[in-house]
């Protein structure tokens, strides 16, 4: 493997610091980007979906609560005045809300969990894709010489296409093969998180319907 690939580590790992201080602040990039976003036309229970990071290439998606979706609903429905629970059985409303503060709790566990796999994979994206530009930045200014004007002859720039061919498929290559172990690490823990996400989601809505 070509000891140019890992040159301008340095680089890229000063870029995935600022990534890890960017968490650290408590406000990810995704949220950030769609706190940013004007809010208008949205339907309460409906997600948030924003434009893809320009470095993951992630689309970041705010979660609607179950507490937003039926605030609507429950407003419009009662024109009365007073409240039908004033008359209800005392004991009969007292486990209403704590099956309704049971439910908002749950609901809330599981849209912070969404939003953190989410944020897991954004950052793994971002940093693998500031790493994969910063490496192949330094090959081509390394391996390639200046590029001629577009107005050389005809075979001076197929030559200098074939030579950058070469050098982006030799680069090719030595990434895959230098990252070969940390992506497989990646995809079998990003399918374990969808799937205790898509297991959750299905007792939750069995719970809850």
């Amino acid at each position: 493997m070509s000891p140019s690939l890992y040159r301008s580590t340095g680089i890229a790992l000063r870029a995935r610091s600022r990534s890890a201080a960017t968490y650290a602040s408590g406000l990810s990039p995704l949220q950030r980007q769609l706190s940013t976003k004007p809010r208008t036309g949205r339907t309460d229970g409906e997600d948030l979906v924003g434009p893809s990071d320009p470095i993951s290439n992630i689309r970041p998606v705010r979660y609607a609560s179950a507490q937003s979706s039926s605030s609507g609903s429950s407003t419009s429905a009662s024109t009365s005045p007073y409240s039908t629970s004033e008359f209800s059985n005392v004991a009969e409303s007292s486990t209403d809300t704590s099956r309704a503060d049971e439910r908002i709790g749950e609901d809330l566990e599981w849209r912070l969990r969404r939003e953190r796999v989410d944020a897991k994979n954004h950052e793994f994206w971002a940093v693998t894709n500031t790493l994969f530009q910063t490496h192949l930045d330094y090959r081509l200014q390394t391996r390639l010489p200046p590029a001629p004007p577009s107005d050389a002859p005809a075979n001076i720039l197929a030559a200098y296409n074939e030579a950058k061919d070469q050098v982006l498929t030799e680069f090719y290559r030595d990434w895959l093969e230098a990252n070969k172990e940390r992506q497989a690490r990646w995809i079998r823990e990003w399918w374990a998180d969808v799937r205790d996400e898509v297991w959750g989601g299905l007792r939750r809505s069995l719970r809850w319907r």
